[in-house]
């Protein structure tokens, strides 16, 4: 677990760089499958600044949340990776790119994935705009139920880390999160971005996620 913790650390700070002077030794899976989602974002000319920012939002968000989802260390990686890919969809149009992105996704070819891996990194990519997964779009319907509560908690914290850079700036620094209890109102969350320019706009298009 620490070593795929660092992995992720590493992915989010950008993509790998070769190490000089040294000579691998041995296989390292965690490593591949690092190299796979940032090298197939390469490929469909992904905007790295916004889609590493999202990621490390997402990350955040995860982490803080994590005793409502209750998902794990597996699941946090399925989210990053979908939040490097969530965009590549534009490489075919804008217009409906949530939907293209689901389609490389799904029929790309990602070495260290499983199929349901892919299935679900290729949904939650989906579900970052527009509609919200439901029964009636075959590759949501198609998963576990298992998998369709994965995608359905991920797919909501892409959407808000995602707004929440709607701008392409990284303006947002940091992510502070509460939990307000009510048993009338039942429970809810307070996010507070820290932000080093004004980020209205951002912080609109995260509440309407």
């Amino acid at each position: 677990p620490a070593e795929h913790e660092r992995g992720l650390t590493r992915m989010a700070a950008g993509p790998p760089r070769p190490r000089r002077g040294k000579r691998e030794t041995g296989y390292d899976p965690h490593l591949l499958r690092e190299r796979t989602i940032v090298a197939f974002a390469r490929r469909y000319q992904y905007q790295a600044a916004h889609a590493h920012q999202v990621m490390r939002l997402c990350a955040g968000l995860f982490d803080a949340t994590q005793p409502l989802h209750r998902l794990g260390p597996d699941e946090k990686f399925l989210l990053e990776a979908a939040a490097l890919l969530h965009d590549i969809g534009q490489y075919i149009a804008y217009s409906q790119h949530h939907k293209h992105s689901l389609y490389l996704i799904r029929n790309g070819s990602l070495p260290g994935f499983n199929e349901r891996e892919i299935q679900v990194i290729a949904c939650v990519a989906r579900y970052h705009r527009k509609a919200v997964p439901t029964l009636q779009h075959p590759e949501f319907a198609e998963l576990a139920p298992e998998d369709r509560r994965v995608v359905r908690e991920l797919a909501g914290l892409l959407r808000i880390a995602d707004g929440l850079d709607y701008g392409h700036l990284s303006s947002v620094d940091r992510l502070q999160v509460t939990r307000q209890r009510s048993r009338a109102r039942g429970d809810s969350l307070t996010i507070l971005a820290r932000a080093h320019q004004e980020c209205v706009t951002e912080l609109e298009r995260a509440r309407r996620k």
